[in-house]
């Protein structure tokens, strides 16, 4: 698995690098915090588990603290998810699954909404042919219902007007049992990036098989 992962304390990642080709397909995972393990590190992270538990190679565009809208820290060279686009079609990816995110929850609902469009239409501009899927937020302990579902709101309407698979996390109950998250409330513990790589694999891949990956398999492209 190829990871370009920002901490809060990191400096800027440069350009992917051609990804070498295998044969295996690509799952391209933009996400947050969740992307990148956090504590955990990027190996105990659920796009590790996904890359683990199927045949598909998932590489990792993970920033601690961003959103759609939330840069995270910009002196530590972080971005929001749509100036992070462009590092993705040099893995020529059969899907982008864009995570998230809590990160957005101080923002209104309209900028969120703008923000995702204008990502979802430049994932579609450099990547035309690749699958697009937006997971929103998980239900956390540690912020309220109501401003977790104002992100996801704005996000279904996002996804609605661009015609993209949206995923919701709060509506599947996703981690609904307090103890998979840390101490924090925000940040899931190893069992809890388990649970969110199996209930990914489960959307992603409804009616297939992800790991049946060959040319001429029946399920090498996911349904949706």
């Amino acid at each position: 698995m190829t990871a370009l992962l920002l901490a809060g304390c990191a400096t800027a990642s440069p350009e992917p690098e051609p990804t070498p080709t295998t044969g295996a397909p690509v799952l391209y995972v933009l996400g947050d915090s969740y992307a990148t393990g956090f504590t955990h590190g990027e190996d105990n992270a659920y796009p590790e588990v996904i890359e683990d538990r199927t045949c598909w190679d998932v590489e990792v565009d993970g920033e601690d603290g961003t959103g759609y809208v939330n840069p995270g820290s910009r002196k530590n060279g972080q971005s929001t998810y749509l100036e992070r686009v462009s590092r993705a079609v040099t893995a020529h990816p059969r899907i982008v699954l864009i995570q998230g995110s809590d990160n957005d929850i101080r923002y209104p609902p309209d900028q969120i909404t703008r923000a995702a469009e204008r990502t979802y239409d430049a994932v579609r501009t450099a990547l035309p042919d690749a699958r697009l899927v937006a997971v929103g937020p998980v239900q956390v302990p540690a912020v309220t219902l109501p401003q977790l579902e104002r992100v996801r709101d704005a996000l279904v309407q996002a996804t609605s007007a661009k015609e993209v698979q949206f995923i919701d996390p709060i509506e599947l109950r996703w981690l609904s049992d307090p103890r998979l998250f840390e101490s924090d409330g925000a940040h899931p513990t190893l069992r809890g990036h388990r649970q969110l790589a199996s209930d990914i694999i489960r959307q992603l891949w409804v009616g297939g098989s992800p790991t049946e990956c060959g040319p001429t398999s029946s399920s090498a492209v996911p349904s949706g």
